[in-house]
């Protein structure tokens, strides 16, 4: 079983440790919802806010994108990185 855990519980001041927290619990999945408002009416998580969360871990990411025009989201994205 692969647990993936969705960093919109997280609190977004203290990012980083919540981060580590995770790492220290053994968890090698992280799960981010990208979401541009649009699609639905929340902003989450874009491609800067992912290219630092990529540089501060090396866990896996996992990725839904909640977007009209999901090219435009996916493009940017670090690499390597799973879209689904």
């Amino acid at each position: 079983m692969i647990l993936s855990p969705s960093l919109l519980s997280c609190d977004f001041a203290t990012l980083e440790t919540e981060i580590r927290l995770l790492e220290e619990a053994g968890i090698r999945w992280l799960h981010l919802d990208s979401m541009d408002g649009a699609f639905v009416p929340n902003i989450t998580f874009g491609p800067p806010v992912i290219a630092s969360i990529r540089k501060k871990t090396g866990l896996f990411l996992t990725c839904i994108l909640w977007s009209k025009i999901p090219c435009a989201i996916s493009k940017p994205m670090p690499r390597p990185a799973r879209i689904s």
